[in-house]
């Protein structure tokens, strides 16, 4: 037994183990802080801050997310009906899911897809996120809604027009 302890001590001297390390910070995400960005399908990076003085939709989706696909397909009828909002699809993740964060080529595949503006599908990581969701961010990029699970047009258009 003790030769098993000193081999595994002797093996994680070697390997730079020192214990316990602390986790890393990890950056904000898009809609986490005012200025943190995100590639969209386009290659732009993105932030809050580009919308400023404008009320923000953020629609979060994924590729493995069935109720996703309807739910985008309204956020894109309301980006052509609703001119005072801006309206952003965040790619949470790739097919794969948890642990796979979305990619530029993610959400140039969802943009293409359903149509939507590509310079305004983001790739990000939430893979731990639950879907669909949805934020609503004041044009100071303050958050003031936020919704777990399907919406309609209608609601979406309810919402914005309660703290307008």
């Amino acid at each position: 037994m003790a030769g098993l302890v000193i081999g595994v001590f002797l093996l994680a001297s070697r390997s730079g183990f020192r214990g316990a390390e602390p986790p890393s910070p990890r950056h904000p995400e898009f809609g986490q802080d005012r200025y943190a960005s995100a590639t969209s399908a386009s290659g732009l990076e993105v932030s809050l801050a580009d919308f400023s003085g404008r009320y923000v939709w953020v629609d979060y989706a994924a590729e493995w997310c069935a109720a996703c696909v309807p739910q985008s397909r309204a956020i894109r009828s309301l980006d052509q009906a609703m001119s005072g909002v801006v309206f952003v699809t965040v790619m949470t993740s790739e097919p794969q899911g948890y642990g796979h964060p979305a990619t530029r080529a993610t959400a140039a595949r969802w943009a293409s897809r359903l149509s939507l503006d590509p310079d305004r599908v983001l790739a990000a990581d939430f893979t731990a996120m639950t879907l669909p969701q949805h934020a609503l961010f004041s044009p100071e990029g303050r958050e003031v809604f936020r919704h777990t699970g399907q919406l309609s047009a209608g609601d979406i258009r309810q919402r914005i027009q309660q703290v307008q």
